[in-house]
């Protein structure tokens, strides 16, 4: 799972740009850490209205003509039940990946109040949370499902495929489910 992870977690990800980063070009090009949760996403099995779900994924999110075309409906059926608990996410910090407490995020974020965020974890593109990764077709694929947040109206949330590779996994494909 960790190699699955980092193959996710470690790419760029989109940035809430500040008033300073308006004044300071160089700053808007610049890659960002991004703060990778230590918990993993949980999903819903059923609707919304019958479950509270800390995740945009659903059964009804999964079910766009999209996805379809994306993995099979048995694979996504297998990534919503594999994540209705959430599991430890570690993976060892580096240049662009840094891990923080689900539980200080969201207290941080309680009242949707993104300063608090930034003044606690300055200089990063947000936060990510991964789920935890499923086999597709029984094969050397996976598939993941991953939502990053930087702002209120800036965040996406992403199916990923990945493949083995001689050293580790990499991205295949990936389908954008959602985008603020």
């Amino acid at each position: 799972m960790i190699r699955i992870w980092t193959a996710i977690a470690d790419q760029r990800y989109p940035v809430y740009l500040s008033a300073q980063d308006f004044e300071n070009p160089s700053a808007q090009g610049r890659r960002k850490p991004v703060m990778l949760l230590d918990r993993s996403t949980p999903t819903c099995a059923g609707g919304r209205a019958q479950q509270v779900c800390d995740s945009n994924l659903d059964q009804k999110l999964l079910s766009s003509a999209a996805a379809d075309a994306f993995v099979s409906k048995q694979a996504r059926q297998t990534l919503l039940l594999a994540n209705t608990a959430q599991v430890d996410v570690r993976l060892p910090d580096s240049i662009y990946i840094r891990t923080a407490s689900t539980a200080q995020v969201d207290a941080l974020l309680v009242d949707i109040n993104w300063s608090n965020f930034y003044k606690a974890f300055p200089g990063t593109a947000g936060y990510l949370r991964i789920s935890v990764p499923v086999p597709v077709d029984s094969g050397p694929r996976s598939l993941v499902y991953a939502e990053q947040r930087c702002h209120g109206r800036c965040g996406t949330g992403m199916l990923y495929l990945l493949t083995r590779a001689e050293n580790g996994w990499k991205i295949t494909n990936r389908l954008e489910l959602w985008v603020t």
